[in-house]
């Protein structure tokens, strides 16, 4: 949650350690408060053909179906819902 809201340094350490990766909690913090604000992100919507996912990191990147085994396990709930 300390990337998300953009709070290291605030007894973060055990986690993040002593250098967090500022660039990458300024992108994740700025994606949800642009989420938050206007309802819109800056990846592709989700398509279950796709499953585009924004992957962030120190170099963020969307990734088609990052983990198709733990998406097949959800195959047969989802028609129930």
């Amino acid at each position: 949650m300390d990337l998300v809201f953009d709070t290291q340094g605030y007894a973060t350490e055990p986690l993040l350690g002593t250098a967090p990766p500022q660039p990458l909690a300024h992108s994740t913090h700025a994606a949800r408060a642009t989420f938050a604000t206007g309802g819109a992100c800056s990846w592709p919507e989700d398509d279950l053909g796709r499953r585009a996912t924004m992957r962030f990191d120190t170099t963020s990147e969307v990734v088609d179906d990052p983990r198709p085994p733990e998406q097949g396990l959800w195959a047969g709930v989802r028609k129930l819902l």
